[in-house]
């Protein structure tokens, strides 16, 4: 098939186009598939009108109108739909049924029934969009705008890739159930530990620099996981809990070693910064030595608020903040944690959205606690690739923190399971071929 997809905004500073769209072009490309994304780069105004071939993809970034509001709008809409066009498609997949995606599927179906095309016109939905309107500075016109796309995309496609199960739950109410395919997001292609580190893991566990002389146990039984490793850290007052980090590097740039390590990897939309210091409140009245590294930045400096309250509280010499990290260093920044949070809070936004954050920790091999909200559940099995906990309880979400630091044992079959696992089943090279059915069904018509 020949397939264009378009996208509402480039691909560098929104994660859409280049974690979910482009991993799937690539994957249908390699099916044999000739697949092209056009994108408006309004957030990246330097890629204006430029074009590449990568990976089997053409990628199309569409010229920007020297034009105001209205007309400007206007005219990159028909920009995208004639570009979209010009690819000759069997297919066009419009990534989020909203913004200049929303109005370019608008335009190109007017057309089709005008008989100017007969492109069948697929819709993917990663967010429930509506729910973005009480979170972005949005206009009332865009709101309203916005508010109508999403229900009216879904239900004038001829077919829906969906991210999570909510969506696709969302999406059957506006359409056929046959029509919606779902379609989490897979892994993206990260360096992850190497058979080095892996090995070095081993061993570490192995040596049992943290012992309380007795076999692993079931990870199920963190009771008594946790009272064996107590029962060490009683006889082992100066604990080495180390993370298998064969690099060392962010460890020794933080003063980290020796020490258990918490990591949290974000945006901060996900919770309330209440919650997450009653999180690590009483991690370290438990474990005082306890360090929190804070990979990530938030929309609105939530970051900045988080450290006066860390300072408020007497954490501040326990949290480093690291700011954004570039995709490819993030694995040095996972191999130094112990084990990682993913708090949600249960919102629709966070029951709707589908986490590449959650896969970059689960397939690098990072020990996750994550709350039981959405998509969550569906990439953890609970107690085998991590541990989920009720949203909302702090107290839960420390209690299994503890017990994972508490545990090398439980650290290395959690570690080991997600990393074999997490990319076994979400992986593009497997999921495009739901894409593919989905193609198929859109195609019948």
């Amino acid at each position: 098939m020949n397939v264009a997809m378009v996208g509402p905004f480039g691909l560098k500073k929104k994660s859409t186009m280049r974690e979910r769209a482009l991993p799937m072009a690539r994957a249908l490309a390699k099916r044999g598939h000739r697949v092209s994304v056009i994108v408006p780069p309004w957030d990246s105004l330097e890629d204006a009108g430029k074009s590449r071939w990568e990976h089997g993809v053409q990628i199309i970034n569409s010229p920007l109108p020297k034009i105001p509001a209205p007309f400007f709008h206007i005219t990159l809409t028909n920009w995208l739909a004639k570009f979209a066009l010009q690819q000759n498609p069997d297919i066009i997949h419009f990534f989020k049924p909203k913004a200049y995606a929303g109005l370019a599927h608008l335009l190109l179906h007017t057309l089709r029934q005008l008989k100017r095309h007969s492109a069948r016109l697929v819709v993917d939905s990663d967010d429930w969009e509506r729910a973005w309107n009480a979170i972005e500075p949005y206009s009332a016109p865009e709101k309203r705008l916005f508010e109508w796309q999403e229900p009216w995309g879904i239900s004038h496609a001829d077919a829906v890739t969906v991210a999570s199960r909510h969506l696709q739950f969302y999406a059957e109410t506006l359409t056929e159930p046959e029509r919606v395919f779902y379609v989490p997001n897979g892994v993206r292609s990260l360096p992850g530990r190497s058979d080095m580190g892996r090995a070095f893991h081993s061993l570490q566990f192995q040596m049992k620099l943290v012992t309380a002389g007795n076999q692993p146990q079931a990870i199920q039984d963190v009771t008594t996981v946790r009272r064996q490793a107590m029962s060490a850290l009683a006889e082992h007052p100066e604990p080495a809990i180390v993370h298998p980090d064969y690099h060392g590097e962010i460890r020794a740039k933080y003063g980290l070693f020796g020490l258990p390590v918490v990591l949290l990897y974000t945006r901060f939309v996900e919770f309330s910064l209440d919650f997450l210091l009653a999180v690590m409140q009483q991690v370290n009245s438990h474990l005082p030595q306890t360090r929190w590294l804070i990979v990530g930045k938030g929309f609105f400096g939530e970051e900045e608020k988080l450290a006066q309250m860390v300072r408020t509280a007497g954490l501040e010499n326990h949290v480093i903040f690291t700011g954004w990290v570039k995709p490819d260093l993030l694995p040095r920044y996972f191999d130094a944690a112990n084990v990682a949070i993913h708090p949600y809070d249960d919102t629709p936004i966070n029951r709707t959205k589908c986490s590449v954050k959650l896969l970059d920790l689960l397939t690098a091999g990072v020990p996750v606690v994550a709350s039981n909200v959405g998509q969550n559940a569906e990439y953890i099995n609970n107690h085998t690739l991590g541990v989920l906990v009720p949203p909302g309880d702090p107290g839960a979400m420390a209690e299994s923190v503890l017990t994972i630091l508490e545990s090398p044992a439980m650290q290395e079959i959690l570690s080991a399971a997600a990393a074999q696992d997490i990319p076994q089943k979400f992986n593009w090279n497997e999921l495009v071929k739901t894409v593919e059915a989905a193609y198929q069904m859109a195609s019948r018509e």
